[in-house]
């Protein structure tokens, strides 16, 4: 039984160092970070590289965990047609779903046919 845990200690390890989660914080704790909406509404915690490979901005200290997990915000959607926000806010049009990282209550906001000037 020993020998099975160190093993599967092991295999963790080498996981979080292919996939460059730094030491320190176990890769199960670091994982519920992702996609929760951010203490700030205004984005969802993500990995700093994919907040990035999104096309968002990282900002710090409104997400728990690592460093490396930061709130992404400014993701643009729909093909650049719309932007991720919290659907708590006001949405000049209507909400996309399933076009943004994180929860349910994170969508797509584009601008409705009776919007703008």
């Amino acid at each position: 039984m020993v020998y099975k845990n160190c093993l599967v200690a092991l295999v963790l390890s080498l996981t979080a160092a292919a996939v460059g989660v730094p030491n320190g914080v176990p890769i199960d704790e670091r994982q519920s970070y992702i996609g929760s909406l951010c203490n700030s509404n205004n984005g969802v915690c993500e990995y700093t590289s994919t907040c990035r490979n999104l096309g968002g901005i990282s900002v710090r200290n409104h997400c728990p965990g690592p460093s490396d997990v930061q709130c992404c915000e400014s993701v643009l959607c729909n093909n650049g047609q719309g932007l991720c926000q919290y659907t708590g806010y006001f949405c000049d049009g209507i909400y996309l779903s399933e076009k943004c990282p994180g929860s349910s209550d994170y969508k797509c906001c584009v601008e409705g046919p009776n919007s703008g000037p």
